[in-house]
């Protein structure tokens, strides 16, 4: 969840600190759960990472669980998916270094 602060307009991420093993090339994917009906089912996440590996490119996964309260209360956990190629970064990153990641990718 964005802070206040974080959702100006004019955001500028702290300096980038290398990431081991992040692919020169890659697909960036957010991969969480939401609201069921913007929710992109574990089954479809799936395939289309496993097309993406199909064609020899990488794909890191981004995102963090959340909990959303308020009229409604939802749970907003990441996925656990596979690849062949890629780099599993969910809930590590801080929203600097996640913007680089996001930044850096294709």
């Amino acid at each position: 969840m964005l802070n206040e602060k974080e959702m100006e307009y004019d955001y500028i991420p702290d300096q980038f600190i290398q990431i081991n093993d992040l692919p020169q090339n890659y697909i960036c994917l957010h991969v969480a759960n939401t609201w069921p009906s913007r929710t992109y089912s574990d089954k479809n996440w799936q395939d289309l990472i496993n097309l993406i590996n199909e064609k020899n490119i990488a794909v890191v996964l981004i995102g963090k669980n959340s909990h959303e309260s308020g009229f409604y209360n939802v749970d907003k956990p990441t996925k656990n998916l596979n690849f062949k190629i890629g780099l599993n970064l969910t809930n590590k990153l801080n929203i600097s270094q996640c913007w680089h990641v996001i930044n850096k990718s294709e």
